[in-house]
């Protein structure tokens, strides 16, 4: 495993870098197919590796907005592939995609009043890893929105925070997993438009 990093930090601006290279032997790998009881079944890989470059930071725009934009580019093979005594060569891994990016949008209309866009991206990726057309799942992008009210009452809690999350704002149709029998893709569609709220109480 071989890491280069590098960080920044000032009052209105903080980044984090990070180039790393890791090479395997025998890396115990998923192969898209399930046992009995539906467990993922996972296989060594003579010889594999995976490339990468990851970055994420915070933007402070003004006292009210700010960005937390991250994301990883990454290349992700197996060397020499051979499954079941065929040879395939050099394949990417399984449920790796190349491409993850995400951001949030702080918005601070008032002071313990939180305000956020969540923004994730994720590039199309096998779910085997011999890249059989029918294994693909396509990229997606969702977008969530998230808020948060922090009371400082006086007696009792020190703090309670009401919080209330949109998941999927757009009712994005999409697939963010699955499957393989055989070669028969199976997914796992992911819900439309959901809510969630919640309450937290700090004594």
């Amino acid at each position: 495993d071989f890491e280069l990093g590098w960080r920044f930090n000032s009052e209105k601006f903080q980044l984090n870098s990070n180039l790393y290279y890791m090479g395997y032997k025998d890396q115990l790998i998923l192969t898209g197919r399930l046992d009995d009881v539906g467990n993922p079944i996972r296989a060594n890989t003579e010889k594999s590796y995976r490339l990468g470059f990851e970055f994420d930071a915070t933007i402070a725009l003004s006292d009210k907005f700010t960005l937390r934009p991250n994301f990883t580019l990454s290349s992700n093979k197996n060397v020499d592939l051979a499954v079941d005594g065929e040879y395939y060569g050099t394949t990417k891994i399984a449920y790796s995609p190349e491409v993850i990016a995400g951001n949030i949008i702080v918005y601070k209309p008032i002071e313990r009043l939180y305000l956020s866009l969540l923004q994730k991206y994720v590039g199309e990726q096998y779910m085997n890893n011999i890249e059989l057309p029918a294994a693909k799942l396509a990229d997606y992008f969702v977008n969530d929105f998230n808020a948060s009210y922090e009371i400082k009452p006086k007696t009792i809690f020190q703090s309670i925070t009401i919080t209330a999350l949109v998941n999927n704002i757009f009712d994005k149709k999409y697939v963010s997993n699955g499957a393989m029998w055989d070669v028969y893709p199976y997914y796992y569609p992911q819900a439309g438009t959901n809510f969630l709220i919640g309450l937290s109480l700090k004594f």
